[in-house]
């Protein structure tokens, strides 16, 4: 999927994915996506690493709570 979304694979690369996908025939293949999101960052510092994941895990999960519907279980 993040060859899809960026046009390159990057096999330890720090990306975050959030999506919104249809599900196929398979659990394994999607029949659609309605929306994708793909973050990626650098750092030197292990600190700054953890410090940026978690705000852009908060972030993405703010952002999905405002997409789905509050009747979705």
């Amino acid at each position: 999927m993040q060859q899809l979304l960026t046009g390159s694979y990057r096999r330890y690369g720090n990306y975050i994915q959030s999506a919104l996908f249809k599900l196929g025939m398979s659990p394994r293949y999607a029949a659609g996506c309605d929306q994708a999101i793909m973050l990626r960052w650098q750092s030197s510092s292990e600190k700054a690493v953890n410090g940026k994941a978690r705000d852009v895990f908060k972030k993405l999960a703010e952002r999905t709570n405002r997409i789905l519907p509050t009747d979705v279980v």
